[in-house]
């Protein structure tokens, strides 16, 4: 229930998203110059009351399910003493019978005997006292349900493969005092127990099972119902470290830096995800494009007093702000992690966006990535060829053996084929692979800065350098991304690795080329293609030219503010709404 409530809040989140057309719609839907604001602003009221009313049942549906899910523990925990008193109270019954009996059997052995063995010193009534308690209705001196015990209990599990998996011993059985299954227990094991090691067994492993006690000034630690969950619960804990098998199973063939994220997730809560809920593939790509939105929008507009904060803290707050609930937060951020690495070793740019967030790559290939998206979206691709002179004017540093290397990349990356999409791909497949030209460029380069420490810079290292390299780079900018890298990286000493900042400035440089190349690209790729095409009858057949003039299927910057700044209006709208209602209370 929990996990369909937050689909349907999603399912409206995603329908009602600010789009880049939305504001053109907007106008377009009214030639009155003064009628259209008014238009557009009753409808942004209208979605901000209906985005009001969707937020406050959601919230108030997750704190019913809350509410029931107290409900159920507190019944469950009461059904599990009733239990435990019954079953008590059956041992007790049958050992007093036990008892009984073998009272009756001894006193009969001991009036037969009593004439003929002599009468029992004094000095030996201790003697007499350990062989009653060795007795066999002695055996066990525990009582049954005293859970304190557990904390003398023992877990055991082997390994014969050199202790890369650990596995139960069969002997292992659910202990009800304990409450965990348990190899070695006081109310098991009583005189001695022998296990036997499997074949090529080489190592063994013991845990120590949790003490289950009930206090008074805390609530009783649930214990799971059936032997087979307890089981279950407790080989995963004593096996994985983070996430679960599923997850695990999904890993194998990523690399293991995808462990940064569930170790950085499990760093923030404790709240164990008991029913994942799956995302499809377009939705995960749709809430990426949504925070790179968010992202845009913070670069721009960014206060400079606001604490920089690592590019994971502020996909929690984008996190935070769409789901409402600390949570459900969490819920839908474990739900996101594991679609991510799910989708990852099939979509480049999901990939991208999990390497970035790894910290493999530095969080600033995302907005570098949506700036060329810019300039691939301006042209019209009509012929492979079209990639050199898009080249020339992206790397204007690169000669000509360098443009053609590049050229036949892009060709042996596209099978001679052509499109934005296919372009884009391209360059996420470099960024990923560490072959952007442009990065390259600028790590040679500020290795030739001295430095205090060899391959990394401080803020005021790497400040120089980018006067020397970009002197008309935004020192705002520059230092947001500078401490945004330190912060995500966790650096002790205030410094970021050369191969990081050539990634920083790699964009900064791009931004200072934006306004020359969105004015030239087009007309340059045209006038390329004219002249290599002069003399032919036709032009060349090697590209559909259905993708012509037509806007490609990827984010672009311009797309991300466009979006950005539709939330903001939402947002102002918002405020607006609240800053009336306070004044009619």
């Amino acid at each position: 229930m929990q996990n369909a409530i937050i689909e349907e809040f999603e399912l409206f989140l995603e329908e009602n998203k600010a789009s880049p057309t939305t504001e053109v719609d907007l106008k377009s839907s009214a030639s009155n110059f003064r009628v259209t604001p008014d238009d557009e602003h009753e409808m942004r009221v209208k979605l901000e009351e209906d985005l009001h009313k969707v937020k406050e049942r959601f919230k108030q549906s997750i704190a019913d399910i809350e509410n029931e899910f107290q409900l159920i523990e507190i019944q469950r925990s009461s059904l599990e003493d009733q239990l435990a008193e019954i079953e008590e109270d059956a041992k007790k019954t049958a050992r007093e019978t036990t008892e009984k009996a073998e009272r009756k059997k001894s006193m009969f052995y001991v009036d037969t005997e009593k004439d003929k063995k002599p009468k029992t010193p004094e000095d030996d009534e201790d003697i007499d006292f350990v062989k009653i308690m060795n007795s066999a209705h002695h055996q066990d001196p525990f009582i049954a349900h005293e859970r304190i015990l557990s904390k003398y209990s023992a877990m055991l599990y082997y390994s014969c493969n050199q202790g890369k998996n650990y596995h139960e011993f069969k002997d292992a059985r659910f202990c009800a005092s304990c409450g965990e299954t348990t190899l070695l227990c006081p109310h098991k094991v009583t005189d001695h127990k022998v296990v036997s090691l499997p074949h090529n067994c080489t190592h063994i492993k013991i845990i120590r099972p949790t003490v289950h006690i009930s206090r008074e000034e805390k609530p009783p630690v649930i214990v799971m119902g059936t032997p087979d969950s307890v089981r279950a619960l407790s080989a995963k804990t004593s096996t994985l470290s983070y996430g679960d098998e599923s997850i695990l199973k999904a890993q194998q063939h990523l690399t293991t830096s995808y462990k940064f994220l569930w170790d950085d997730y499990y760093s923030r809560t404790s709240i164990r995800r008991q029913i994942p809920r799956s995302l499809s593939e377009d939705r995960v790509s749709s809430i990426i494009e949504q925070f790179y939105s968010s992202l845009i929008w913070q670069d721009d507009y960014a206060v400079e007093d606001e604490q920089i904060v690592s590019v994971v803290d502020t996909l929690y707050s984008f996190f935070h702000e769409r789901y409402l609930v600390p949570d459900v937060t969490h819920l839908a951020v474990y739900d996101f992690i594991s679609s991510i690495i799910k989708f990852a070793p099939n979509n480049k740019s999901i990939q991208m966006f999990a390497q970035a967030m790894c910290g493999n790559l530095d969080p600033v290939v995302v907005r570098y990535v949506l700036l060329v998206n810019d300039f691939i979206d301006l042209v019209e691709w009509l012929a492979v060829k079209d990639i050199r002179t898009f080249a020339h004017v992206v790397y204007p540093f690169m000669n000509e053996e360098d443009i053609e290397q590049f050229s036949m990349g892009y060709t042996s990356f596209s099978e001679n084929k052509i499109s934005k999409e296919l372009v884009s791909e391209y360059f996420l497949y470099i960024i990923l692979k560490y072959r952007e030209p442009r990065f390259q460029e600028m790590e040679v380069k500020l290795l030739q800065q001295p430095g205090r420490r060899p391959g990394f810079m401080t803020d005021i290292e790497y400040a120089e350098a980018i006067d020397n390299i970009c002197p008309l780079a935004s020192e705002r900018l520059r230092r947001r991304l500078f401490v945004e890298s330190v912060e995500h990286m966790g650096s002790t000493d205030d410094s970021v690795s050369v191969m990081r900042l050539a990634q920083i400035t790699g964009y900064l440089t791009l931004l200072q080329l934006t306004p020359v190349i969105k004015n030239s690209i087009s007309k340059k790729v045209e006038s390329a293609r004219l002249v290599i095409t002069e003399g032919q009858s036709s032009p060349s057949p090697d590209v559909p030219v259905s993708s012509v003039s037509k806007p490609g299927n990827f984010l672009t910057t311009n797309t991300a503010r466009a979006v950005a700044a539709e939330n903001a209006k939402r947002s102002r709208t918002r405020q607006l709404k609240r800053i009336e209602e306070y004044q009619y209370d």
